[in-house]
This record gives C-alpha cells, structure tokens and sequence, in this order.
C-alpha cells in the first residue's frame, strides 16, 4: 500500500531572501529558520511569499541547511537556466547621481513573472561566489557592495570614494545594511570605514 503525504511547504517553490540580523528577538524557536551570513544579515526562506516555519520543515523532514541549498538551487533555476543566473546591470552612478565606477544588479523577473531582489544573490556562498567572480572580472579588481534594501545592490571599484556613498546612503532610506561589504568566500564580510 502507497500512501501519499502532502505538507503545506513544496521544496521546489522556496527562495531565499537577504534580511537584517534581528539580534534582540526572542528564543530562537520562535524565529524562522535562517542562516547567518553576517553580523548584520541573515538568508530567510520563502515559499511562494510566505516565510517558512520550524513546523514546515520538521514536516518534510528537512533541516535549514539543506533548506538553505535547495532555496539557492531554486534561485538558480528560477533566474536562470538552471546553471547560470541572468543578470541585468547598469552604471551605479545612475542611481547614485553620482560619479561612480561599477554596476547596480537586478535580476528582474523570474520565471514566474515575480520580481526578484538582486540581494538574494548574497544568500548563498554558491551565487554570491559566482557574482564576485563576475563583477570581479567586469571591475578587474575586488568590488565592494552596498545593500541598502533588499531592493538594490551595488557593485562599486574598490578606488570610488566612500565619501561619496556615504553621503549618498544618507539620504537612502536603509532597510537591509548601510555596511558596505565585499565577498570572502562566498559570505559578506563587512568593510570597516575609515
């Protein structure tokens, strides 16, 4: 006899999302699952636009870390071809209104027709990597990121006056990081300003 168990969270529909590290919340049980990424970030899981649960997950059996592969295999495939993600790019200094080397990155839509924060890029070591490399070989040299929501991210030369961006993220309303990080494998690794 076959017996056929449906859950309310179907693996293939979960997509992960750069948000801000809550650390005065309570117990961790009663937080989502997530990852830490970063003293200020973490990857939360999505299904379908609702965060998934402890409960959803002991459902499927699945622990967060392979949650977290999964979302970032389904990111891949959603925003993309299953291998390699499309992105689109334009100058920074558009956004910024600034003079500024380097690349504002979106992802546009998904194969669903859903918008996607370029941001989720930065929730796995496996995207992320894959965007330092590119970027790296667009700036021939090591870029910096600012993420100021979850909604924009920018890959700046390591040269552009921080000055700059910061007079430029002060007048940004900041819901996801005003630290600017760069990639060290794979994670975002805040950059101390002088």
């Amino acid at each position: 006899m076959t017996t056929s168990i449906r859950t309310s969270l179907d693996l293939g529909t979960v997509l992960p999302r750069l948000e801000r590290n809550d650390h005065n919340a309570a117990g961790m049980l009663q937080q989502p699952p997530s990852i830490s990424l970063s003293p200020q970030l973490v990857a939360r899981f999505y299904s379908n636009g609702t965060q998934v649960t402890h409960e959803q997950l002991d459902e499927v059996g699945v622990g967060v870390l392979h949650l977290w592969d999964h979302a970032a295999e389904n990111l891949v495939e959603q925003c993309g071809d299953g291998t390699t993600i499309k992105l689109k790019m334009r100058n920074a200094g558009v956004l910024v209104g600034l003079d500024v080397v380097g690349c504002q990155v979106s992802l546009g839509v998904d194969k669903r027709g859903e918008q996607v924060e370029p941001t989720t890029l930065v929730t796995h070591p496996h995207t992320f990597d894959a965007l330092d490399r590119h970027m790296r070989a667009l700036l021939r040299a090591e870029p910096t990121y600012y993420a100021p929501t979850p909604q924009v991210l920018l890959a700046v030369h390591p040269r552009t006056d921080v000055a700059t961006l910061q007079v430029w993220l002060a007048a940004t309303e900041v819901t996801l990081t005003a630290t600017p990080f760069t990639c060290l494998y794979g994670y975002p690794r805040p950059v101390r300003l002088q």
